[in-house]
């Protein structure tokens, strides 16, 4: 499958990629709104599943960044209530790990491959 040449169905082509090589505790969705103050996206728990929030009207480049940033924050999810850092030692591994396959290993390509 060639890449995808709208934004919305690249962001989900990128997921799919993120979701057969990272494992998360719980599912993975996208979803996409209009618009929200101060932030890009976010990552909330909804039953059982963790929901990526993007907001469509950021640029590609921005948005692909800020889907790296949500999904190590779904890697790094805890299982327990436990407290942690929201930005500590752990994500900061995902976010390298993901960051690094995508843009210095083979990632980019790989992602291109993928059906969502």
């Amino acid at each position: 499958m060639p890449k995808a040449r709208r934004k919305i169905e690249r962001l989900k082509q990128l997921h799919a990629w993120m979701q057969s090589r990272y494992q998360t505790p719980y599912p993975t969705v996208l979803r996409f709104v209009r618009d929200m103050p101060d932030v890009s996206g976010y990552v909330e728990k909804k039953r059982n599943k963790l929901v990526i929030t993007l907001v469509k009207s950021c640029p590609l480049y921005h948005l692909i960044d800020v889907l790296c940033h949500e999904y190590a924050h779904c890697v790094d999810y805890p299982h327990a209530r436990v407290e942690r850092p929201d930005h500590g030692p752990s994500w900061g591994l995902a976010m390298a790990q993901i960051y690094a396959d995508l843009y210095e290993g083979d990632g980019w390509r790989e992602s291109c491959e993928i059906k969502w």
